[in-house]
């Protein structure tokens, strides 16, 4: 197995796994014994530092002490940026679902936080019927408004954009000539890439059902 960080590259063998974590300087991660066939234990322990770390790791797989281990040289490995990519991902799955959820949440918010304001004011006939909670929002409720409203018009607008593209791109998909589909697969992928992973799989699929070759 090869692994690579931040541009550092140690090559390990087949049954080795490494567990980078970004720790603070001298922190020791104690062993970590793998439950799963064939994985054998690694050892981590941080040395000289935050930026110049070193990753012990030991092919021990009886014994949980640092015996005849390899260093190597590594660069922590930004969490941020692992974490940011898993968001992403889970983002781009049901993304229709998603913004339509959010459009809603918005709404809802913008809704109860008008209602509470007409309450404050005194207005006819939503002054006797204050809402339990929201009533709590008092001033607060011009702030809740405008985010509402905010997030409200946005996922709206962003949900009407994917719904167009949702359609057009099975519009296009929904074909059994492929002449016509590859006369459309840059705008059929184009529109795969903004709706998400599941549509790219389709596209690969079709791909495959008519033999068209991947650029």
């Amino acid at each position: 197995m090869t692994s690579r960080l931040n541009g550092r590259r140690g090559t390990l063998s087949g049954t080795d796994v490494v567990l980078v974590t970004p720790v603070l300087p001298g922190w020791i991660i104690d062993h970590h014994r793998l439950r799963s066939p064939g994985l054998k234990t690694i050892i981590l322990s941080i040395f000289n530092g935050w930026a110049n770390s070193k990753l012990i790791f030991s092919r021990d797989t009886d014994k949980c002490n640092i015996r005849d281990a390899d260093k190597v040289g590594i660069t922590m490995a930004n969490i941020f940026q692992s974490v940011g990519k898993g968001w992403k991902r889970l983002w781009e799955k049901n993304k229709r679902g998603k913004l339509f959820a959010v459009a809603m949440v918005g709404t809802i918010v913008s809704l109860l936080s008008l209602w509470e304001l007409m309450v404050m004011f005194e207005t006819e006939p939503l002054k006797d019927y204050p809402i339990p909670l929201v009533e709590q929002l008092n001033e607060w409720a011009w702030l809740t408004l405008i985010i509402g409203g905010i997030i409200a018009i946005g996922g709206w607008l962003y949900y009407h954009d994917h719904n167009k593209n949702y359609k057009r791109f099975h519009e296009l998909m929904d074909t059994d000539s492929k002449a016509q589909f590859v006369r459309n697969i840059d705008e059929i992928e184009e529109l795969a890439l903004d709706l998400g992973p599941d549509f790219e799989r389709q596209v690969m699929e079709k791909r495959k059902e008519f033999r068209v070759k991947t650029r």
